[in-house]
């Protein structure tokens, strides 16, 4: 029979038990099926980027070639559509999904290369679907996508037919669940009718336009009326749901000379088969679409801190806005900025923005780069309770790769983070580990992170509080396991915060190593989970003597001033904007 190739965890498309499989990586196995996974001679694959320097590299060639295609997919657009628009107005409306798309597919494409270098005949089982099944509607419907496995066996299908074929025994069963444009929306959801009337008298006013800047909504308000602007909440509305053309498809973006390198002509092609309808067979109605319900105004600046990211709406009016000569603010919306090594989210975000308002950092020689400090906590304070609980944070990941960062990424490197917690809990002393407050992403990845940590520690106790403000006002030290949004905040608001993460899955870019160095200097930062574990319970029965002092204060402060500055006031606020 040979050995069978998995590349997802979808069983329906497994050979028969006690079958040799090779599992394309660890994301096939899905923790609460390992009894199943044991019926199966098996071995997985190693994944290449557990190489962290080959990560990096892949990321600036996956970076390069982003902008090769760029500049040719915008070309190609104006020509299909009879349009003349700027290089900057296509990146506005398909960069994020261009970035995203070419990254995940370098992923999946590699890996099959290490499975077909390894074994030159491999038995292959795929489902029966229509080739166009998986075009995404818009960038909102991709977005999610590439964490399923019924998306990424339909790439990995995708792939193998365009350049394995001759590797693989192919054999197809069943049909996918999975429809086409699975994700539709009611274009017309319920209107805030008030709402829509304050932007109509608003439109004909306001020269600055507001929209999800991550600021209370409160002070949302306030700025603009500091800033002599009519206040109102700006609202998007999903996309109309458009019809595939195969015919529009077969001969789309098909001019490009042959290179060679071998991905770059894969991207190509798997562009036409899934470019998001929107840009695509949609564009024409959609432009008609923003015309009729778009805002009216013509502002001199846009601000948001996500529209940029999957809100096509937005992005289609803010384009067109660009083209006039409105300039386009992005306000960073999260952590990781300016502390990781590299980022497609940073790197987008600075590439389309006129100006790039951070919580804190500059860097030297970008000009576009601005401090504002950070704007999700402006105004709000945190009390914590001496005598309360622990309160530990833990980030999910999608078992396969996406937009590429510097955290961990895929299963393999995802179990090691939570085998890290495990050790952390371990080191707790008992009566400390009962205190403990444990709360889960918000997104489920079938990671089965509380499965595994109860397997090891069953009277742990999960927190199921959505606003994690609320969770915090309970406990006396605040843990955070990732660099991201959590322990800034907690930081920001002078919460007693231990902090621990595996440098090698976190690089840190070399202009916040030594703030960084100072946190560790204090006791804030441990790369080791035990050494952690060690320092709270050395500490618990009297964090507040270890957290006032003068020496960690300091370095709270320093560090904060730049990754997680205070803005003290409206006006400073108003002013560090330009308005």
């Amino acid at each position: 029979m040979g050995k069978y190739l998995v590349t997802t965890a979808i069983e329906k498309i497994w050979p028969k038990p006690y079958s040799e499989v090779v599992y394309l990586g660890e994301w096939c196995k899905l923790y609460d099926r390992t009894k199943f996974h044991n019926k199966f001679n098996s071995i997985t694959l190693p994944y290449h980027w557990n190489d962290r320097n080959k990560y990096y590299n892949d990321y600036k060639y996956t970076i390069n070639l982003y902008d090769e295609i760029l500049v040719e997919l915008s070309f190609e657009l104006n020509k299909i559509h009879n349009s003349s628009f700027s290089n900057k107005y296509w990146e506005i409306l398909i960069g994020f999904w261009l970035g995203y798309f070419i990254q995940i597919t370098f992923d999946r494409w590699f890996m099959l290369n290490v499975a077909f270098e390894k074994y030159n005949k491999l038995n292959y089982i795929i489902l029966s679907q229509d080739l166009y099944n998986y075009v995404p509607n818009d960038t909102y419907d991709f977005v999610n996508r590439p964490f399923t496995d019924e998306y990424n066996e339909s790439l990995y299908s995708q792939i193998v037919n365009l350049c394995f074929s001759d590797y693989v025994s192919i054999e197809t069963v069943g049909f996918s669940d999975q429809t086409v444009n699975s994700s539709k929306r009611n274009v017309m959801n319920t209107p805030n009718y008030i709402n829509l009337l304050l932007n109509r008298i608003t439109d004909t006013v306001n020269k600055e336009f507001f929209i999800r800047t991550s600021l209370p909504a409160i002070e949302n308000i306030k700025l603009q009326i500091s800033s002599c602007q009519i206040p109102c909440i700006r609202q998007s509305r999903p996309l109309p749901s458009y019809k595939i053309s195969a015919n529009i498809r077969r001969t789309f973006y098909r001019n490009w000379r042959k290179q060679t390198d071998e991905f770059a002509n894969l991207i190509r092609v798997l562009i036409s088969t899934n470019i998001p309808c929107a840009f695509l067979e949609g564009f024409k109605d959609t432009l008609r679409f923003i015309e009729k319900y778009g805002w009216k105004c013509s502002p001199n600046n846009i601000f948001t801190s996500t529209s940029q990211c999957d809100d096509d709406f937005f992005k289609f009016w803010a384009a067109s806005k660009v083209e006039m000569g409105a300039k386009i603010n992005i306000l960073q919306h999260g952590g990781h900025y300016g502390t990781g090594k590299f980022s497609f989210f940073d790197f987008y975000d600075h590439k389309i923005s006129n100006t790039f308002y951070s919580w804190g950092y500059t860097k030297k020689g970008k000009k576009s780069i601005k401090a504002l400090g950070n704007i999700k906590t402006f105004k709000t304070n945190v009390n914590y309770d001496k005598k309360g609980s622990c309160l530990l944070v833990l980030m999910d990941l999608s078992r396969y790769s996406y937009m590429l960062y510097s955290t961990p990424v895929s299963s393999c490197q995802i179990n090691d983070y939570i085998n890290e917690q495990i050790l952390f809990l371990d080191n707790l002393i008992l009566s400390i580990r009962k205190q403990i407050n444990i709360i889960l992403h918000r997104i489920n990845f079938l990671n089965c992170h509380q499965e595994k940590l109860l397997s090891k520690h069953n009277d742990l106790t999960f927190d199921k509080n959505l606003d994690i403000k609320n969770s915090i006002k309970k406990c006396r030290l605040y843990i955070s396991t990732y660099n991201a949004t959590t322990y800034l905040e907690s930081l920001y608001w002078n919460i007693p915060t231990i902090c621990y993460w595996n440098p090698e899955y976190w690089e840190i870019n070399d202009e916040s190593k030594a703030l960084f160095e100072i946190l560790i200097s204090v006791g804030i930062l441990y790369h080791d989970p035990v050494k952690a574990a060690h320092k709270i319970n050395q500490v618990w029965d009297n964090v507040d003597a270890w957290w006032q002092s003068d020496e960690l204060q300091n370095a709270r402060k320093l560090f904060c001033n730049k990754y997680s500055k205070k803005i003290k006031s409206i006006r400073e606020l108003k002013i560090n904007l330009d308005l």
